[in-house]
């Protein structure tokens, strides 16, 4: 995999924790950081949109944040499309969400939508 300049290079060796594991192969590397580095890899590939499923699952939570802030630095640039359990994750980068109920999509605008459209259990 090849970079156009070095500075794209850079966002990706000197992310968070990346030099904790820079000399170790891949199949040394634990399930969560190989798909910590899968993102960052695709993140920074020149490209008009990126898909992500489930970027926030088997993740160590203290990388949760330094992935919200790359999508976050990466919307105005690419079109994204971000599929994830963890919601609240994924509501703090979204700008519309939607959910998947009997095979349509629906819109939801608060949290609280996504509980009316079974997604989350209903508050009593």
């Amino acid at each position: 995999m090849v970079f156009s300049d070095g500075k794209k290079q850079n966002q990706i060796f000197y992310s968070p924790s990346v030099a904790s594991f820079e000399n170790k192969r891949v199949g040394e590397l634990s399930f969560g950081t190989q798909k910590y580095f899968e993102f960052l890899l695709l993140a920074h590939m020149e490209h008009p949109f990126l898909l992500l499923d489930e970027p926030f699952s088997m993740i160590d939570p203290l990388f949760h944040n330094v992935i919200k802030n790359i999508i976050s630095s990466k919307l105005a640039d690419k079109g994204i499309l971000l599929t994830d359990h963890y919601y609240n994750d994924v509501w703090q980068v979204t700008k519309r969400n939607y959910v998947l109920v009997g095979g349509s999509m629906l819109e939801v605008e608060t949290k609280a939508d996504l509980a009316i459209h079974g997604y989350l259990p209903g508050r009593q």
